[in-house]
């Protein structure tokens, strides 16, 4: 990661909570896998965020309050973060895989990014205030609890090991979003992946957001800026290139909708992110 970060971490036998506190006049970028559950809090004053989490591209723009994210274990993440001034303020709950119960730990297979919960936040923000406290290890133990328990309410629609309620089949779902990655180049109809699930075009758009919490449309522009990020932080690649190979019609078009999504155009993102991405 660039720039410069003041980092607090406490631990107790199932949970570790780093805070941190990162300065840096350039956007972060950063690479990242953990062997446990990981909850970020993300404070407010981001002008933008987004995590690639295993090929599937969430953004967050402009967040008014504290969001989070829940990342699951063992799963590589790709985050890029804007902030509004030059500080980037964030903590960090990481769960040991051993403390979850099995039917917790496929609950928890996928990552949900961007929610807003007051309980977590207010809880969250009190623990760190008993970071010095030699009865840390104790509240800590006893957060989890409350934690998982919390999560486990708020994904209580998912289906265990599989998709949520009211969407796509695991092995259906892989073979549409395999199908978008090995054409992300070329135009994609809603009539084709239809077909590859084997439902009518109204009930798998239906189905493949009750799976991805996205449109197919909203997924398959997601993976292609998602491609376009990769290729603009290698060299060798004019920006006609990058447009084509992730299927934009034409350069302008893919500068436009980068620029939207990013808040950056894919020249200053260029600039600012070439050699930058770093293990965490």
């Amino acid at each position: 990661m660039n720039g410069k970060a003041n980092v607090s971490i406490r631990a107790s036998p199932s949970l570790r909570l780093e805070k941190v506190d990162r300065v840096s006049d350039e956007p972060v970028v950063a690479r990242y896998r953990q062997p446990c559950l990981s909850l970020f809090m993300f404070d407010a004053g981001y002008r933008h965020f987004s995590l690639d989490v295993a090929g599937e591209v969430s953004n967050v723009s402009r967040p008014q309050r504290s969001v989070f994210a829940l990342l699951p274990a063992a799963e590589e993440v790709r985050g890029e973060f804007h902030a509004v001034a030059n500080r980037f303020r964030y903590s960090i709950a990481y769960i040991e895989i051993d403390f979850l119960s099995e039917s917790d730990r496929a609950l928890f297979d996928r990552p949900l990014i961007g929610f807003e919960d007051t309980t977590l936040q207010w809880g969250m923000s009190e623990l760190g205030g008993w970071s010095h406290d030699p009865t840390f290890p104790l509240m800590a133990e006893g957060w989890a609890l409350q934690c998982v328990a919390r999560l486990r309410a708020k994904l209580g629609d998912r289906k265990p090991g599989g998709a949520r309620s009211g969407g796509l089949a695991p092995a259906r779902l892989k073979m549409v979003t395999d199908y978008i990655e090995h054409r992300i180049q070329e135009s994609i109809t809603l009539h084709e992946l239809a077909a590859i699930a084997g439902l009518s075009i109204r009930q798998f758009a239906r189905s493949f957001q009750a799976s991805k919490g996205k449109t197919p449309a909203r997924y398959i522009h997601d993976r292609r800026l998602g491609r376009a990020r990769e290729m603009l932080a290698m060299p060798g690649f004019s920006m006609t290139d990058v447009a084509y190979a992730c299927g934009f019609s034409h350069a302008q078009h893919f500068s436009n909708s980068f620029q939207r999504s990013t808040g950056m155009t894919p020249t200053e993102f260029r600039q600012a992110n070439w050699g930058r991405c770093d293990a965490v």
